[in-house]
């Protein structure tokens, strides 16, 4: 058989199997958004075919990687090798086809039969459960819905590469629940949520609703340039920085399912969710970074109370006010006992900060210093994507040139003062300024893009002395940058 028979038996199988071109006619059908997916990439071969677009759920990512696998698959295979295979493919591959009648039925076959075979994510496991449900009690309409449902809340996962699908359904688990040690949420809720439930429709509809309300508001807070747009723009600006600074520490997840809850709950009442985000940023900076608190800390608590505001959605204005005041009040004081001022002044002027802080965490303190520094000066501020690029330098050198000629008493100063925070700043020429001292980097410096530099080149030159006054005024900083609110 030569190419161009070859090419002939595929078209046939193409339009026999998947596609007949003539009359436009697709023999194979997949679910929702997946099958404009199938059809406008994966069933493209030529570039001007293929509709340009990135998967945007779990399941169209798995038909991506499918065509690549079995493309790599079959490249460089000799014509004979291919033949070997469509004859495998037509006449070895036995299936067999049962009919259902509903996506309400496929869920009850689904939890009737899923006891073998590949394990599925949990999201996958509750959307079945919640149609068997739904078929179960007679309500097959309420099946489709789930369906549709289930394809905005995964494509809201699939959004942002910072989120998983696990991750959303235990911080809506956690805000709906209060529980933040249940780990197999598809379990849990079959507990929670059976047949013989009294209202078991209402719940299940009550279940959608609210994880794909979660689904988007997460995808808010894990990207809040894109989200907030309901919101005053000065207020959401405030908002944003407060949920970058929990991204960049790293400590988001302790903090997610209040969050969400507060999104939701005081949806009319932003400066409330201000209000939160900003001592959620305090308590993750002076508890978890100066503290060094374990990860747990504090984390009963602000499960309890993401659930507790969950449940007061519908309640009036001046009860959800109410809620928010003791909240801040129950974080303050957790933030009081493990990091009010003597412990946040104490770790940051420890002589080796680096002991306290990691090397990420000092540049998002050394970041706000230069924000509020910029700010008030009316200065326009470096953006933190330039910012991450900046490195940490000691101002006086780990290694001065003029080293051989110190006294012992030299030396003992240089090492009580080398690792203060007040001896740190932000540099985009570590490597050229290096062991220089003082007064080489004094020029560079002041033809810095940073504010924090350009101020060090107004020092006539850079002691003990200087180090210290810098960390007191660095400290200082601190406590005015995450205040503790009452305090």
């Amino acid at each position: 058989m030569g190419n161009e028979d070859a090419t002939k038996t595929a078209t046939n199988m193409m339009g026999e199997y998947i596609h007949d071109a003539s009359t436009d006619v697709y023999k194979v059908k997949l679910n929702g958004g997946d099958d404009h997916f199938l059809r406008d990439v994966i069933l493209r071969s030529g570039a001007d075919e293929i509709v340009g677009r990135e998967p945007t759920t779990a399941s169209e990512k798995r038909l991506r990687e499918a065509k690549l696998f079995f493309f790599q698959h079959v490249s460089g295979k000799t014509l004979e090798e291919l033949l070997q295979l469509i004859s495998k493919v037509l006449n070895g591959l036995r299936f067999t086809r049962y009919q259902v009648a509903s996506d309400a039925e496929a869920g009850l076959i689904f939890e009737v039969m899923n006891d073998r075979g590949r394990p599925l994510d949990q999201l996958d496991k509750i959307k079945n459960y919640l149609i068997y449900l739904s078929y179960k009690a007679g309500d097959q309409d309420l099946a489709v819905s789930i369906n549709h449902a289930w394809g905005e809340i995964l494509k809201n996962v699939m959004s942002s590469s910072k989120l998983s699908e696990d991750e959303v359904l235990r911080y809506y688990w956690v805000m709906s629940s209060g529980e933040p040690k249940q780990y197999d949420v598809h379990r849990a809720l079959k507990t929670r949520l059976s047949r013989s439930s009294e209202n078991v429709l209402l719940e299940v509809r009550e279940r959608v609703t609210s994880l794909k309300e979660a689904s988007y508001v997460v995808r808010e807070l894990t990207d809040p340039s894109r989200g907030f747009s309901d919101w005053d723009g000065a207020l959401v600006d405030e908002i944003r920085e407060y949920l970058r600074g929990l991204s960049r520490l790293r400590v988001i997840a302790t903090f997610m399912p209040l969050l969400i809850a507060g999104r939701i709950v005081f949806r009319e009442q932003p400066k409330l969710f201000l209000d939160i985000a900003r001592i959620c940023e305090t308590f993750a900076f002076r508890v978890y970074k100066v503290g060094n608190r374990r990860a747990d800390t504090g984390v009963a608590m602000f499960s309890a109370l993401a659930h507790g505001l969950f449940l007061k959605k519908r309640e009036p204005p001046d009860e959800l006010q109410s809620y928010h005041r003791m909240a801040l009040i129950m974080i303050g004081e957790l933030v009081t006992k493990y990091g009010d001022d003597a412990q946040v002044k104490q770790n940051l002027e420890s002589s080796n900060v680096s002991e306290v802080l990691e090397g990420y965490e000092i540049r998002h303190l050394l970041s706000e210093l230069e924000k509020y520094k910029c700010a008030q000066a009316a200065e326009a501020p470096v953006s933190w994507e330039d910012l991450q690029k900046a490195t940490i330098e000691h101002i006086w050198p780990v290694w001065p040139r003029d080293r051989e000629q110190w006294s012992r008493d030299q030396w003992s100063e240089h090492r009580q003062h080398l690792n203060l925070i007040g001896n740190l700043t932000l540099t985009f020429w570590n490597p050229e300024l290096s062991n220089k001292d003082f007064f080489e980097k004094r020029t560079r410096y002041g033809e810095s893009s940073l504010r924090i530099q350009r101020e060090l080149a107004q020092k006539a030159y850079w002691s003990a002395a200087e180090i210290r006054a810098r960390t007191e005024e660095i400290v200082r900083f601190a406590f005015s940058r995450w205040k503790i609110p009452g305090h």
